[in-house]
């Protein structure tokens, strides 16, 4: 099993805020300590506006409309590696087959959650929320998806001139976990010796290939 932690905090975010679209009273709890006025501004916003969840990142101010979440890998490092000895899987890990070898490998991977608004306050406002659903679903992130270890921090809102001469507002939150991924050695090593290669091929180092 290679876990996928963008997949999953796209997935996260998504019903997250579909959830607080459907139901934006919570919202008076998060923003508790901004004027009365402004959070019921904030609860008619999200109740009316979807916003988007996407992979990657914004290409041009079109793709973020009003505004909208883009998450990438920032980055992902192998931190350490175990080998399950023998031919019979850990009994800890449930569904293996017990009759084949397995490899387990720690990774940290470091997100990139990029909340983008044409309007300062929106991005600061969508950055709160999703800094919120992420800490209320750490539990489950870690129970039902593998992700341990979770460290959240913030950028400061930042303007974003690549984007000009539209305006575009940005806060980054920087999301790291250690996650384990298993392969079925003995399948992956199959898979592998399934593909023939022709005996006595040969390259003639003489070819010039080019790109047309």
């Amino acid at each position: 099993m290679i876990v996928q932690p963008d997949i999953v905090i796209i997935q996260t975010l998504t019903d997250g805020f579909a959830g607080l679209r459907q139901d934006p009273t919570p919202i008076q709890d998060i923003f508790a300590s901004h004027l009365q006025n402004e959070i019921s501004d904030i609860q008619n916003y999200f109740s009316n506006t979807a916003t988007p969840i996407r992979h990657g990142w914004a290409k041009t101010a079109n793709e973020i409309g009003t505004g909208a979440v883009f998450v990438s890998i920032a980055n992902s490092q192998e931190t350490e590696t175990r080998q399950f000895l023998g031919s019979e899987a850990p009994n800890e890990t449930p569904g293996l087959n017990k009759n084949d070898e397995y490899l387990g490998t720690f990774f940290t991977t470091t997100l990139r959650v990029s909340c983008k608004a044409p309007n300062a306050n929106k991005a600061l406002y969508i950055a709160t929320i999703a800094k919120w659903i992420l800490i209320g679903n750490r539990v489950t992130l870690e129970n039902q998806n593998g992700l341990m270890q979770q460290v959240i921090s913030l950028s400061d809102l930042i303007p974003q001139k690549i984007y000009e001469p539209d305006y575009v507002f940005s806060r980054d939150i920087s999301y790291q976990c250690l996650h384990l991924d298993i392969v079925d050695v003995t399948v992956a090593t199959g898979v592998v010796k399934s593909i023939s290669v022709a005996p006595n091929q040969t390259v003639d180092s003489t070819e010039v290939f080019s790109i047309t």
